[in-house]
């Protein structure tokens, strides 16, 4: 009886015998699948959109819903100080994990093109010390960059023995770095990054792909990180991550890591492997393709999918109509899941039968006329009329008259200076009147009396500045020591507002006043940016690019490897102290032969006259330091700093007379070793005088004036043969003698 009445209710509802009988039929059918009759799905059927339909569903009460949500791109944001070349805290890893959970246990990277790319943002004052890899939950490796594998330290044992070594014309210099990194000149406590020197620079990132088929752009050359040859002024990063700029390949292609599992545990290693320079890891991540996630979003509960569907408790959900115009069929699913996973889902559709409401809208324009059911219209007018389709849902017919109006008028369009004088696509070159006869946007026919008018005539942005010694206006460049004052002034006329900036790299300054006075204390590259805007609102802008050069302040100083040159080999090596690094350089340097000899290289050898040449004296040395640019017609010299001194030449060959006269006029009173006590290079020394029957006469040690020599009449020694046995030695060597004296009283 129930069936019945069912039944007919549809046919009179319906007014479609078959499609009442299908639904009828489908809404008491239980809903199989997986050969299990888990969902029957109870349906109290309206036919009319602006209506809604009751869904009832039965289930079985052992099934659990489980969906998760996944991410497909994890990340490490942390700081981490890379030890140099030393095992800290027990390891020589920097090691850091991500976790992907969630996704179905069986899923495994299938592809190289399953890992969009891994990101690292480090800075490393050498490239050549460091291995860094990337491991997968189940070991698997990747080396995205090898270590060069040469040098030794605690850290060595830790990079994989397939990991090491570059292939020969691989290598790079030792002012190849990662980022902006800060390289300290003395070692320190590896272990402590507290400790002064171990400060971080700037981390910059680098990436590596393989997967090329998503537009990844690579860095120059073949794209393998290390063989760029780009060192301190030249680094590339992969500053875009989002648009995949700059992006490297990995040492070892992905493809080692197809098989691994996508769940668990992701690692990225670094080693610093080598002692001497160090670094920071700053964070890191890893992107997964994301067509690896599950399709469908959160489900919770029996769930009925479909156009405008709300639920009213666990089993029961109501269908509303959809927004259509005329009638339509909407198919539903519904779906279980299984605490296995499974998914179970089965579909029915609905015939949704429309309203028919009927829009009729007609634009005329002004002294048209408008006709409906025998009324006549000149002005805005709305009809509307109701009625029943032949499936008993409401008819609505509205008809709408809009009458648009036509336009004469006048279009004035002002044109700042550097702009186009475009009307409808065409320049006309500058200011200009006529008439355009235009059919309206509305389809009506209109005049338009256009007027181009050019709203300024002398407006165009003017920088000046002056470094104390001139104004400059943009032709040349500034040079200057740190800190360096310039003066900016805007000479724009018409000016209505400025905005000035000076700037370089990650440093910038502003202002909108009409003079500025800016002091650039760091050493760089600057860039002035004048925007200004004219009292009739347009807007320019002029740039100074690469404008000031600042530069750290040079101070000399030099030293030399042999202090006192002696004749019989007059040459030293200049050692320059001078600082900062990059400075140029110009000796200058006394002669033997009374003139100046010069050099610009940084360590220059100098001999004063041949060997053995007695070139004894003293020659002064100069040093100048200085930063060197090169103009437009000749090389400047910038921020230059001097220094002096004297390098002293002595004769160091020792001279051993055979006669003393010690008869008191003054001359030869003594026996002396002739150069032993003017240049001193024999402080330790010792000598001994025996007359003619061996006995010993005079005995002195370490010589230092001549009054310690031997004086006969001091000794009451009488004119003879007198014998005499020396030794001395010093850097320079050891000397010993023997020989004969005469004394004679009445010689000269």
């Amino acid at each position: 009886m129930k069936l019945i009445c069912i039944f007919a209710y549809l046919i009179m509802r319906t007014r479609n015998y078959i499609y009442a009988l299908i639904l009828l039929i489908t809404a008491w059918l239980p809903i199989k699948a997986d050969g299990q009759q888990i969902v029957s799905v109870d349906i109290d059927t309206l036919s009319c959109m602006s209506d809604s339909i009751r869904v009832g569903i039965g289930y079985n009460r052992d099934r659990e819903v489980v969906v998760r949500n996944l991410v497909s791109r994890l990340s490490v944001g942390e700081r981490a100080f890379l030890p140099d070349g030393e095992p800290c805290n027990g390891s020589c890893f920097y090691r850091s994990t991500v976790t992907f959970e969630g996704f179905p246990e069986t899923l495994q990277v299938r592809t190289v093109q399953d890992i969009n790319f891994v990101r690292l943002n480090i800075e490393h004052s050498y490239i050549g010390d460091i291995y860094i890899g990337i491991m997968c939950p189940s070991g698997q490796r990747v080396s995205l960059m090898n270590w060069k594998g040469t040098g030794s330290s605690s850290c060595t044992g830790s990079v994989p023995a397939a990991y090491r070594s570059w292939n020969a014309g691989d290598n790079v210099t030792s002012g190849t770095f990662l980022g902006n990194a800060y390289d300290y000149t003395s070692y320190i406590d590896d272990c402590d990054s507290t400790a002064s020197g171990n400060e971080p620079g700037t981390g910059w990132n680098y990436c590596w792909s393989n997967n090329t088929v998503n537009g990844y752009s690579y860095a120059s050359g073949d794209g393998i990180i290390y063989r760029s040859g780009h060192a301190h002024n030249g680094r590339i990063d992969s500053s875009n991550v989002a648009a995949h700029t700059n992006f490297y390949k990995p040492n070892q292609n992905f493809s080692s890591l197809v098989g691994c599992p996508v769940n668990g545990n992701w690692s990225i290693e670094v080693v610093d492997a080598y002692g001497g320079d160090n670094g920071y890891v700053f964070n890191w991540e890893i992107s997964l393709n994301n067509e690896l996630l599950p399709a469908g979003g959160v489900m919770s509960g029996r769930l009925v999918e479909g156009e405008n569907v709300t639920q009213e408790n666990d089993s029961t959900f109501w269908l509303h109509g959809p927004e259509a115009e005329g009638d339509t069929t909407v198919g539903y699913v519904v779906r279980i899941i299984g605490t296995n996973g499974d998914t179970i889902d089965s579909t029915f559709t609905v015939r949704w039968f429309s309203a028919k409401r009927t829009n009729i809208n007609d634009t005329l324009c002004a002294g048209d006329t408008a006709r409906w059911g025998g009324m006549v219209f000149v002005a805005d007018t709305m009809i509307t009329e109701h009625g029943t389709t032949v499936d008993g849902c409401d008819s609505i017919v509205e008809v709408r008259y809009t009458f648009l109006p036509t336009y004469d008028t006048v279009d004035t369009l002002a044109y700042c200076r550097w702009s186009e004088f475009l009307y409808e696509g065409i320049d006309f070159g500058g200011p200009m009147d006529f008439d355009s006869p235009h059919v309206a946007a509305n389809g009506c026919d209109s005049m338009v009396h256009v007027s181009l008018q050019m709203i300024d005539s002398a407006f165009m942005p003017q920088i000046q500045m002056r470094d104390g010694e001139g104004e400059w206006s943009g032709d040349t460049i500034l040079l200057g020591c740190k800190p360096y004052e310039i003066f900016l002034r805007d000479t724009t006329p018409l000016t209505d507002w400025r905005e000035w900036r000076v700037e370089s790299g990650e440093w910038s300054s502003d202002t909108t006043a009409q003079q500025w006075s800016v002091i650039l204390d760091t050493a760089g590259v600057y860039t002035v940016t004048l925007t200004a805007g004219s009292v009739n609102g347009c807007v320019d802008t002029v740039r100074a690019i690469d404008a000031v050069w600042v530069f750290d302040n040079p101070k000399a100083a030099f030293d030399w490897e042999i202090k006192v040159p002696a004749i019989h080999d007059s040459r030293t090596t200049f050692k320059n102290l001078s600082e900062p690094e990059g400075l140029s350089y110009l000796w200058t340097i006394d002669t033997y032969g009374g003139g100046q000899d010069t050099s610009t290289k940084i360590n220059p050898t100098y001999q004063w006259g041949e060997p053995n040449e007695n070139t004894a004296g003293k020659y002064g040395i100069q040093l100048e330091a200085y930063w060197a640019h090169q103009g437009p017609d000749t090389l400047i010299k910038i921020c230059a700093d001097t220094a002096w001194d004297t390098v002293t030449i002595v004769n160091d060959f020792l001279e051993f007379p055979n006669l003393v006269t010690p008869n008191g006029d003054g001359s030869n009173d003594r026996w002396e070793v002739v150069n032993l006590v003017d240049i001193g290079l024999y402080p330790v020394n010792e000598l001994w005088i025996y007359n003619q029957w061996g006995v010993r006469v005079f005995h002195a040690r370490d010589i230092r004036t001549h009054e310690e020599f031997w004086d006969p009449n001091a000794t009451n020694s009488p004119d003879g043969t007198y014998y005499y046995r020396f030794a001395a030695m010093s850097d320079y060597g050891v000397v010993k003698r023997n020989g004969t004296i005469e004394v004679l009283r009445g010689g000269e």
